[in-house]
């Protein structure tokens, strides 16, 4: 594990602003106590920006679906819940640094077909555009008014 922090610290000093994001399953049937206080410790101590949270989920004919007892609804649904207040916190102080930031994203995704549109700048951060027009595909000159945990409003 010193390593991985060791390589997270040297790309962060490389390059600041640059995104560093995960994948975290949690919940898994033989996850312990220790185990998910390690997945914390781990997420305070990133400071992940885009973390792709998700509950382990039993799928049929693997291993854990025949071998293991699932661990009970309520254990998970706090994990995810103090999971997700951790990460809302680092991430949006990692954010800030963005607010009133201007520069230029390509618009990948429309968010919904009348006005609001997805892009991202070069730190792979997500922008919500309101745009009248057909931008999807476009790169556009963008400053960010507005900031989250994982997305800004220009």
């Amino acid at each position: 594990m010193k390593d991985f922090y060791e390589l997270i610290e040297k790309i962060r000093k490389r390059n600041y602003e640059g995104t560093i994001a995960t994948d975290i399953i949690f919940g898994y049937p033989t996850e312990t106590e220790e185990d998910f206080r390690k997945t914390l410790e781990l997420v305070e101590n990133v400071k992940f920006e885009i973390i792709n949270i998700s509950k382990y989920w039993p799928r049929p004919k693997t291993l854990s679906y025949k071998l293991y007892k699932q661990l009970p609804g309520h254990i998970v649904k706090e994990r995810s819940r103090k999971l997700k207040i951790i990460f809302k916190k680092y991430s949006y102080e990692r954010n800030k640094q963005w607010l009133n930031w201007k520069g230029y994203a390509i618009v990948n995704q429309k968010e919904n077909m009348k006005i609001h549109g997805n892009c991202r700048n070069y730190a792979y951060k997500q922008i919500i555009v309101k745009s009248d027009k057909n931008i999807l595909g476009k790169t556009i000159k963008v400053k960010i008014n507005n900031i989250s945990t994982n997305r800004f409003k220009r």
